[in-house]
């Protein structure tokens, strides 16, 4: 059967080039083309993830970045971490001497 189709014209240059490379006619190749795109899909197998059961959740200090920053693996909660990353606290009496 015969069918005129419009192709751009540098498309229809490409499959000609395919075609002569592959030694076959311009009619096989686009032949070939339509039988792969018109084929049924096939089915992929299902895929499972895995799902993580650990509790604890996320730590708040994720949330804030004055506190570390846990791509590092910083242990915000560790009191090495704190002695050096936060400020220092001084003691400050508020006690008043009534003699």
């Amino acid at each position: 059967m015969r069918t005129t189709i419009r192709l751009p014209e540098a498309l229809l240059t490409r499959a000609k080039q395919r075609a002569r490379s592959e030694g076959i006619t311009l009619t096989a190749l686009i032949e070939r083309g339509l039988e792969s795109v018109l084929q049924p899909p096939v089915p992929r197998a299902a895929v499972s993830l895995p799902v993580c059961t650990a509790g604890g959740g996320v730590w708040p200090s994720l949330w804030t970045e004055s506190r570390g920053d846990p791509l590092l693996g910083l242990d915000v909660d560790n009191p090495g971490f704190r002695a050096l990353y936060e400020p220092a606290q001084t003691e400050t009496s508020s006690e008043v001497d009534a003699s």
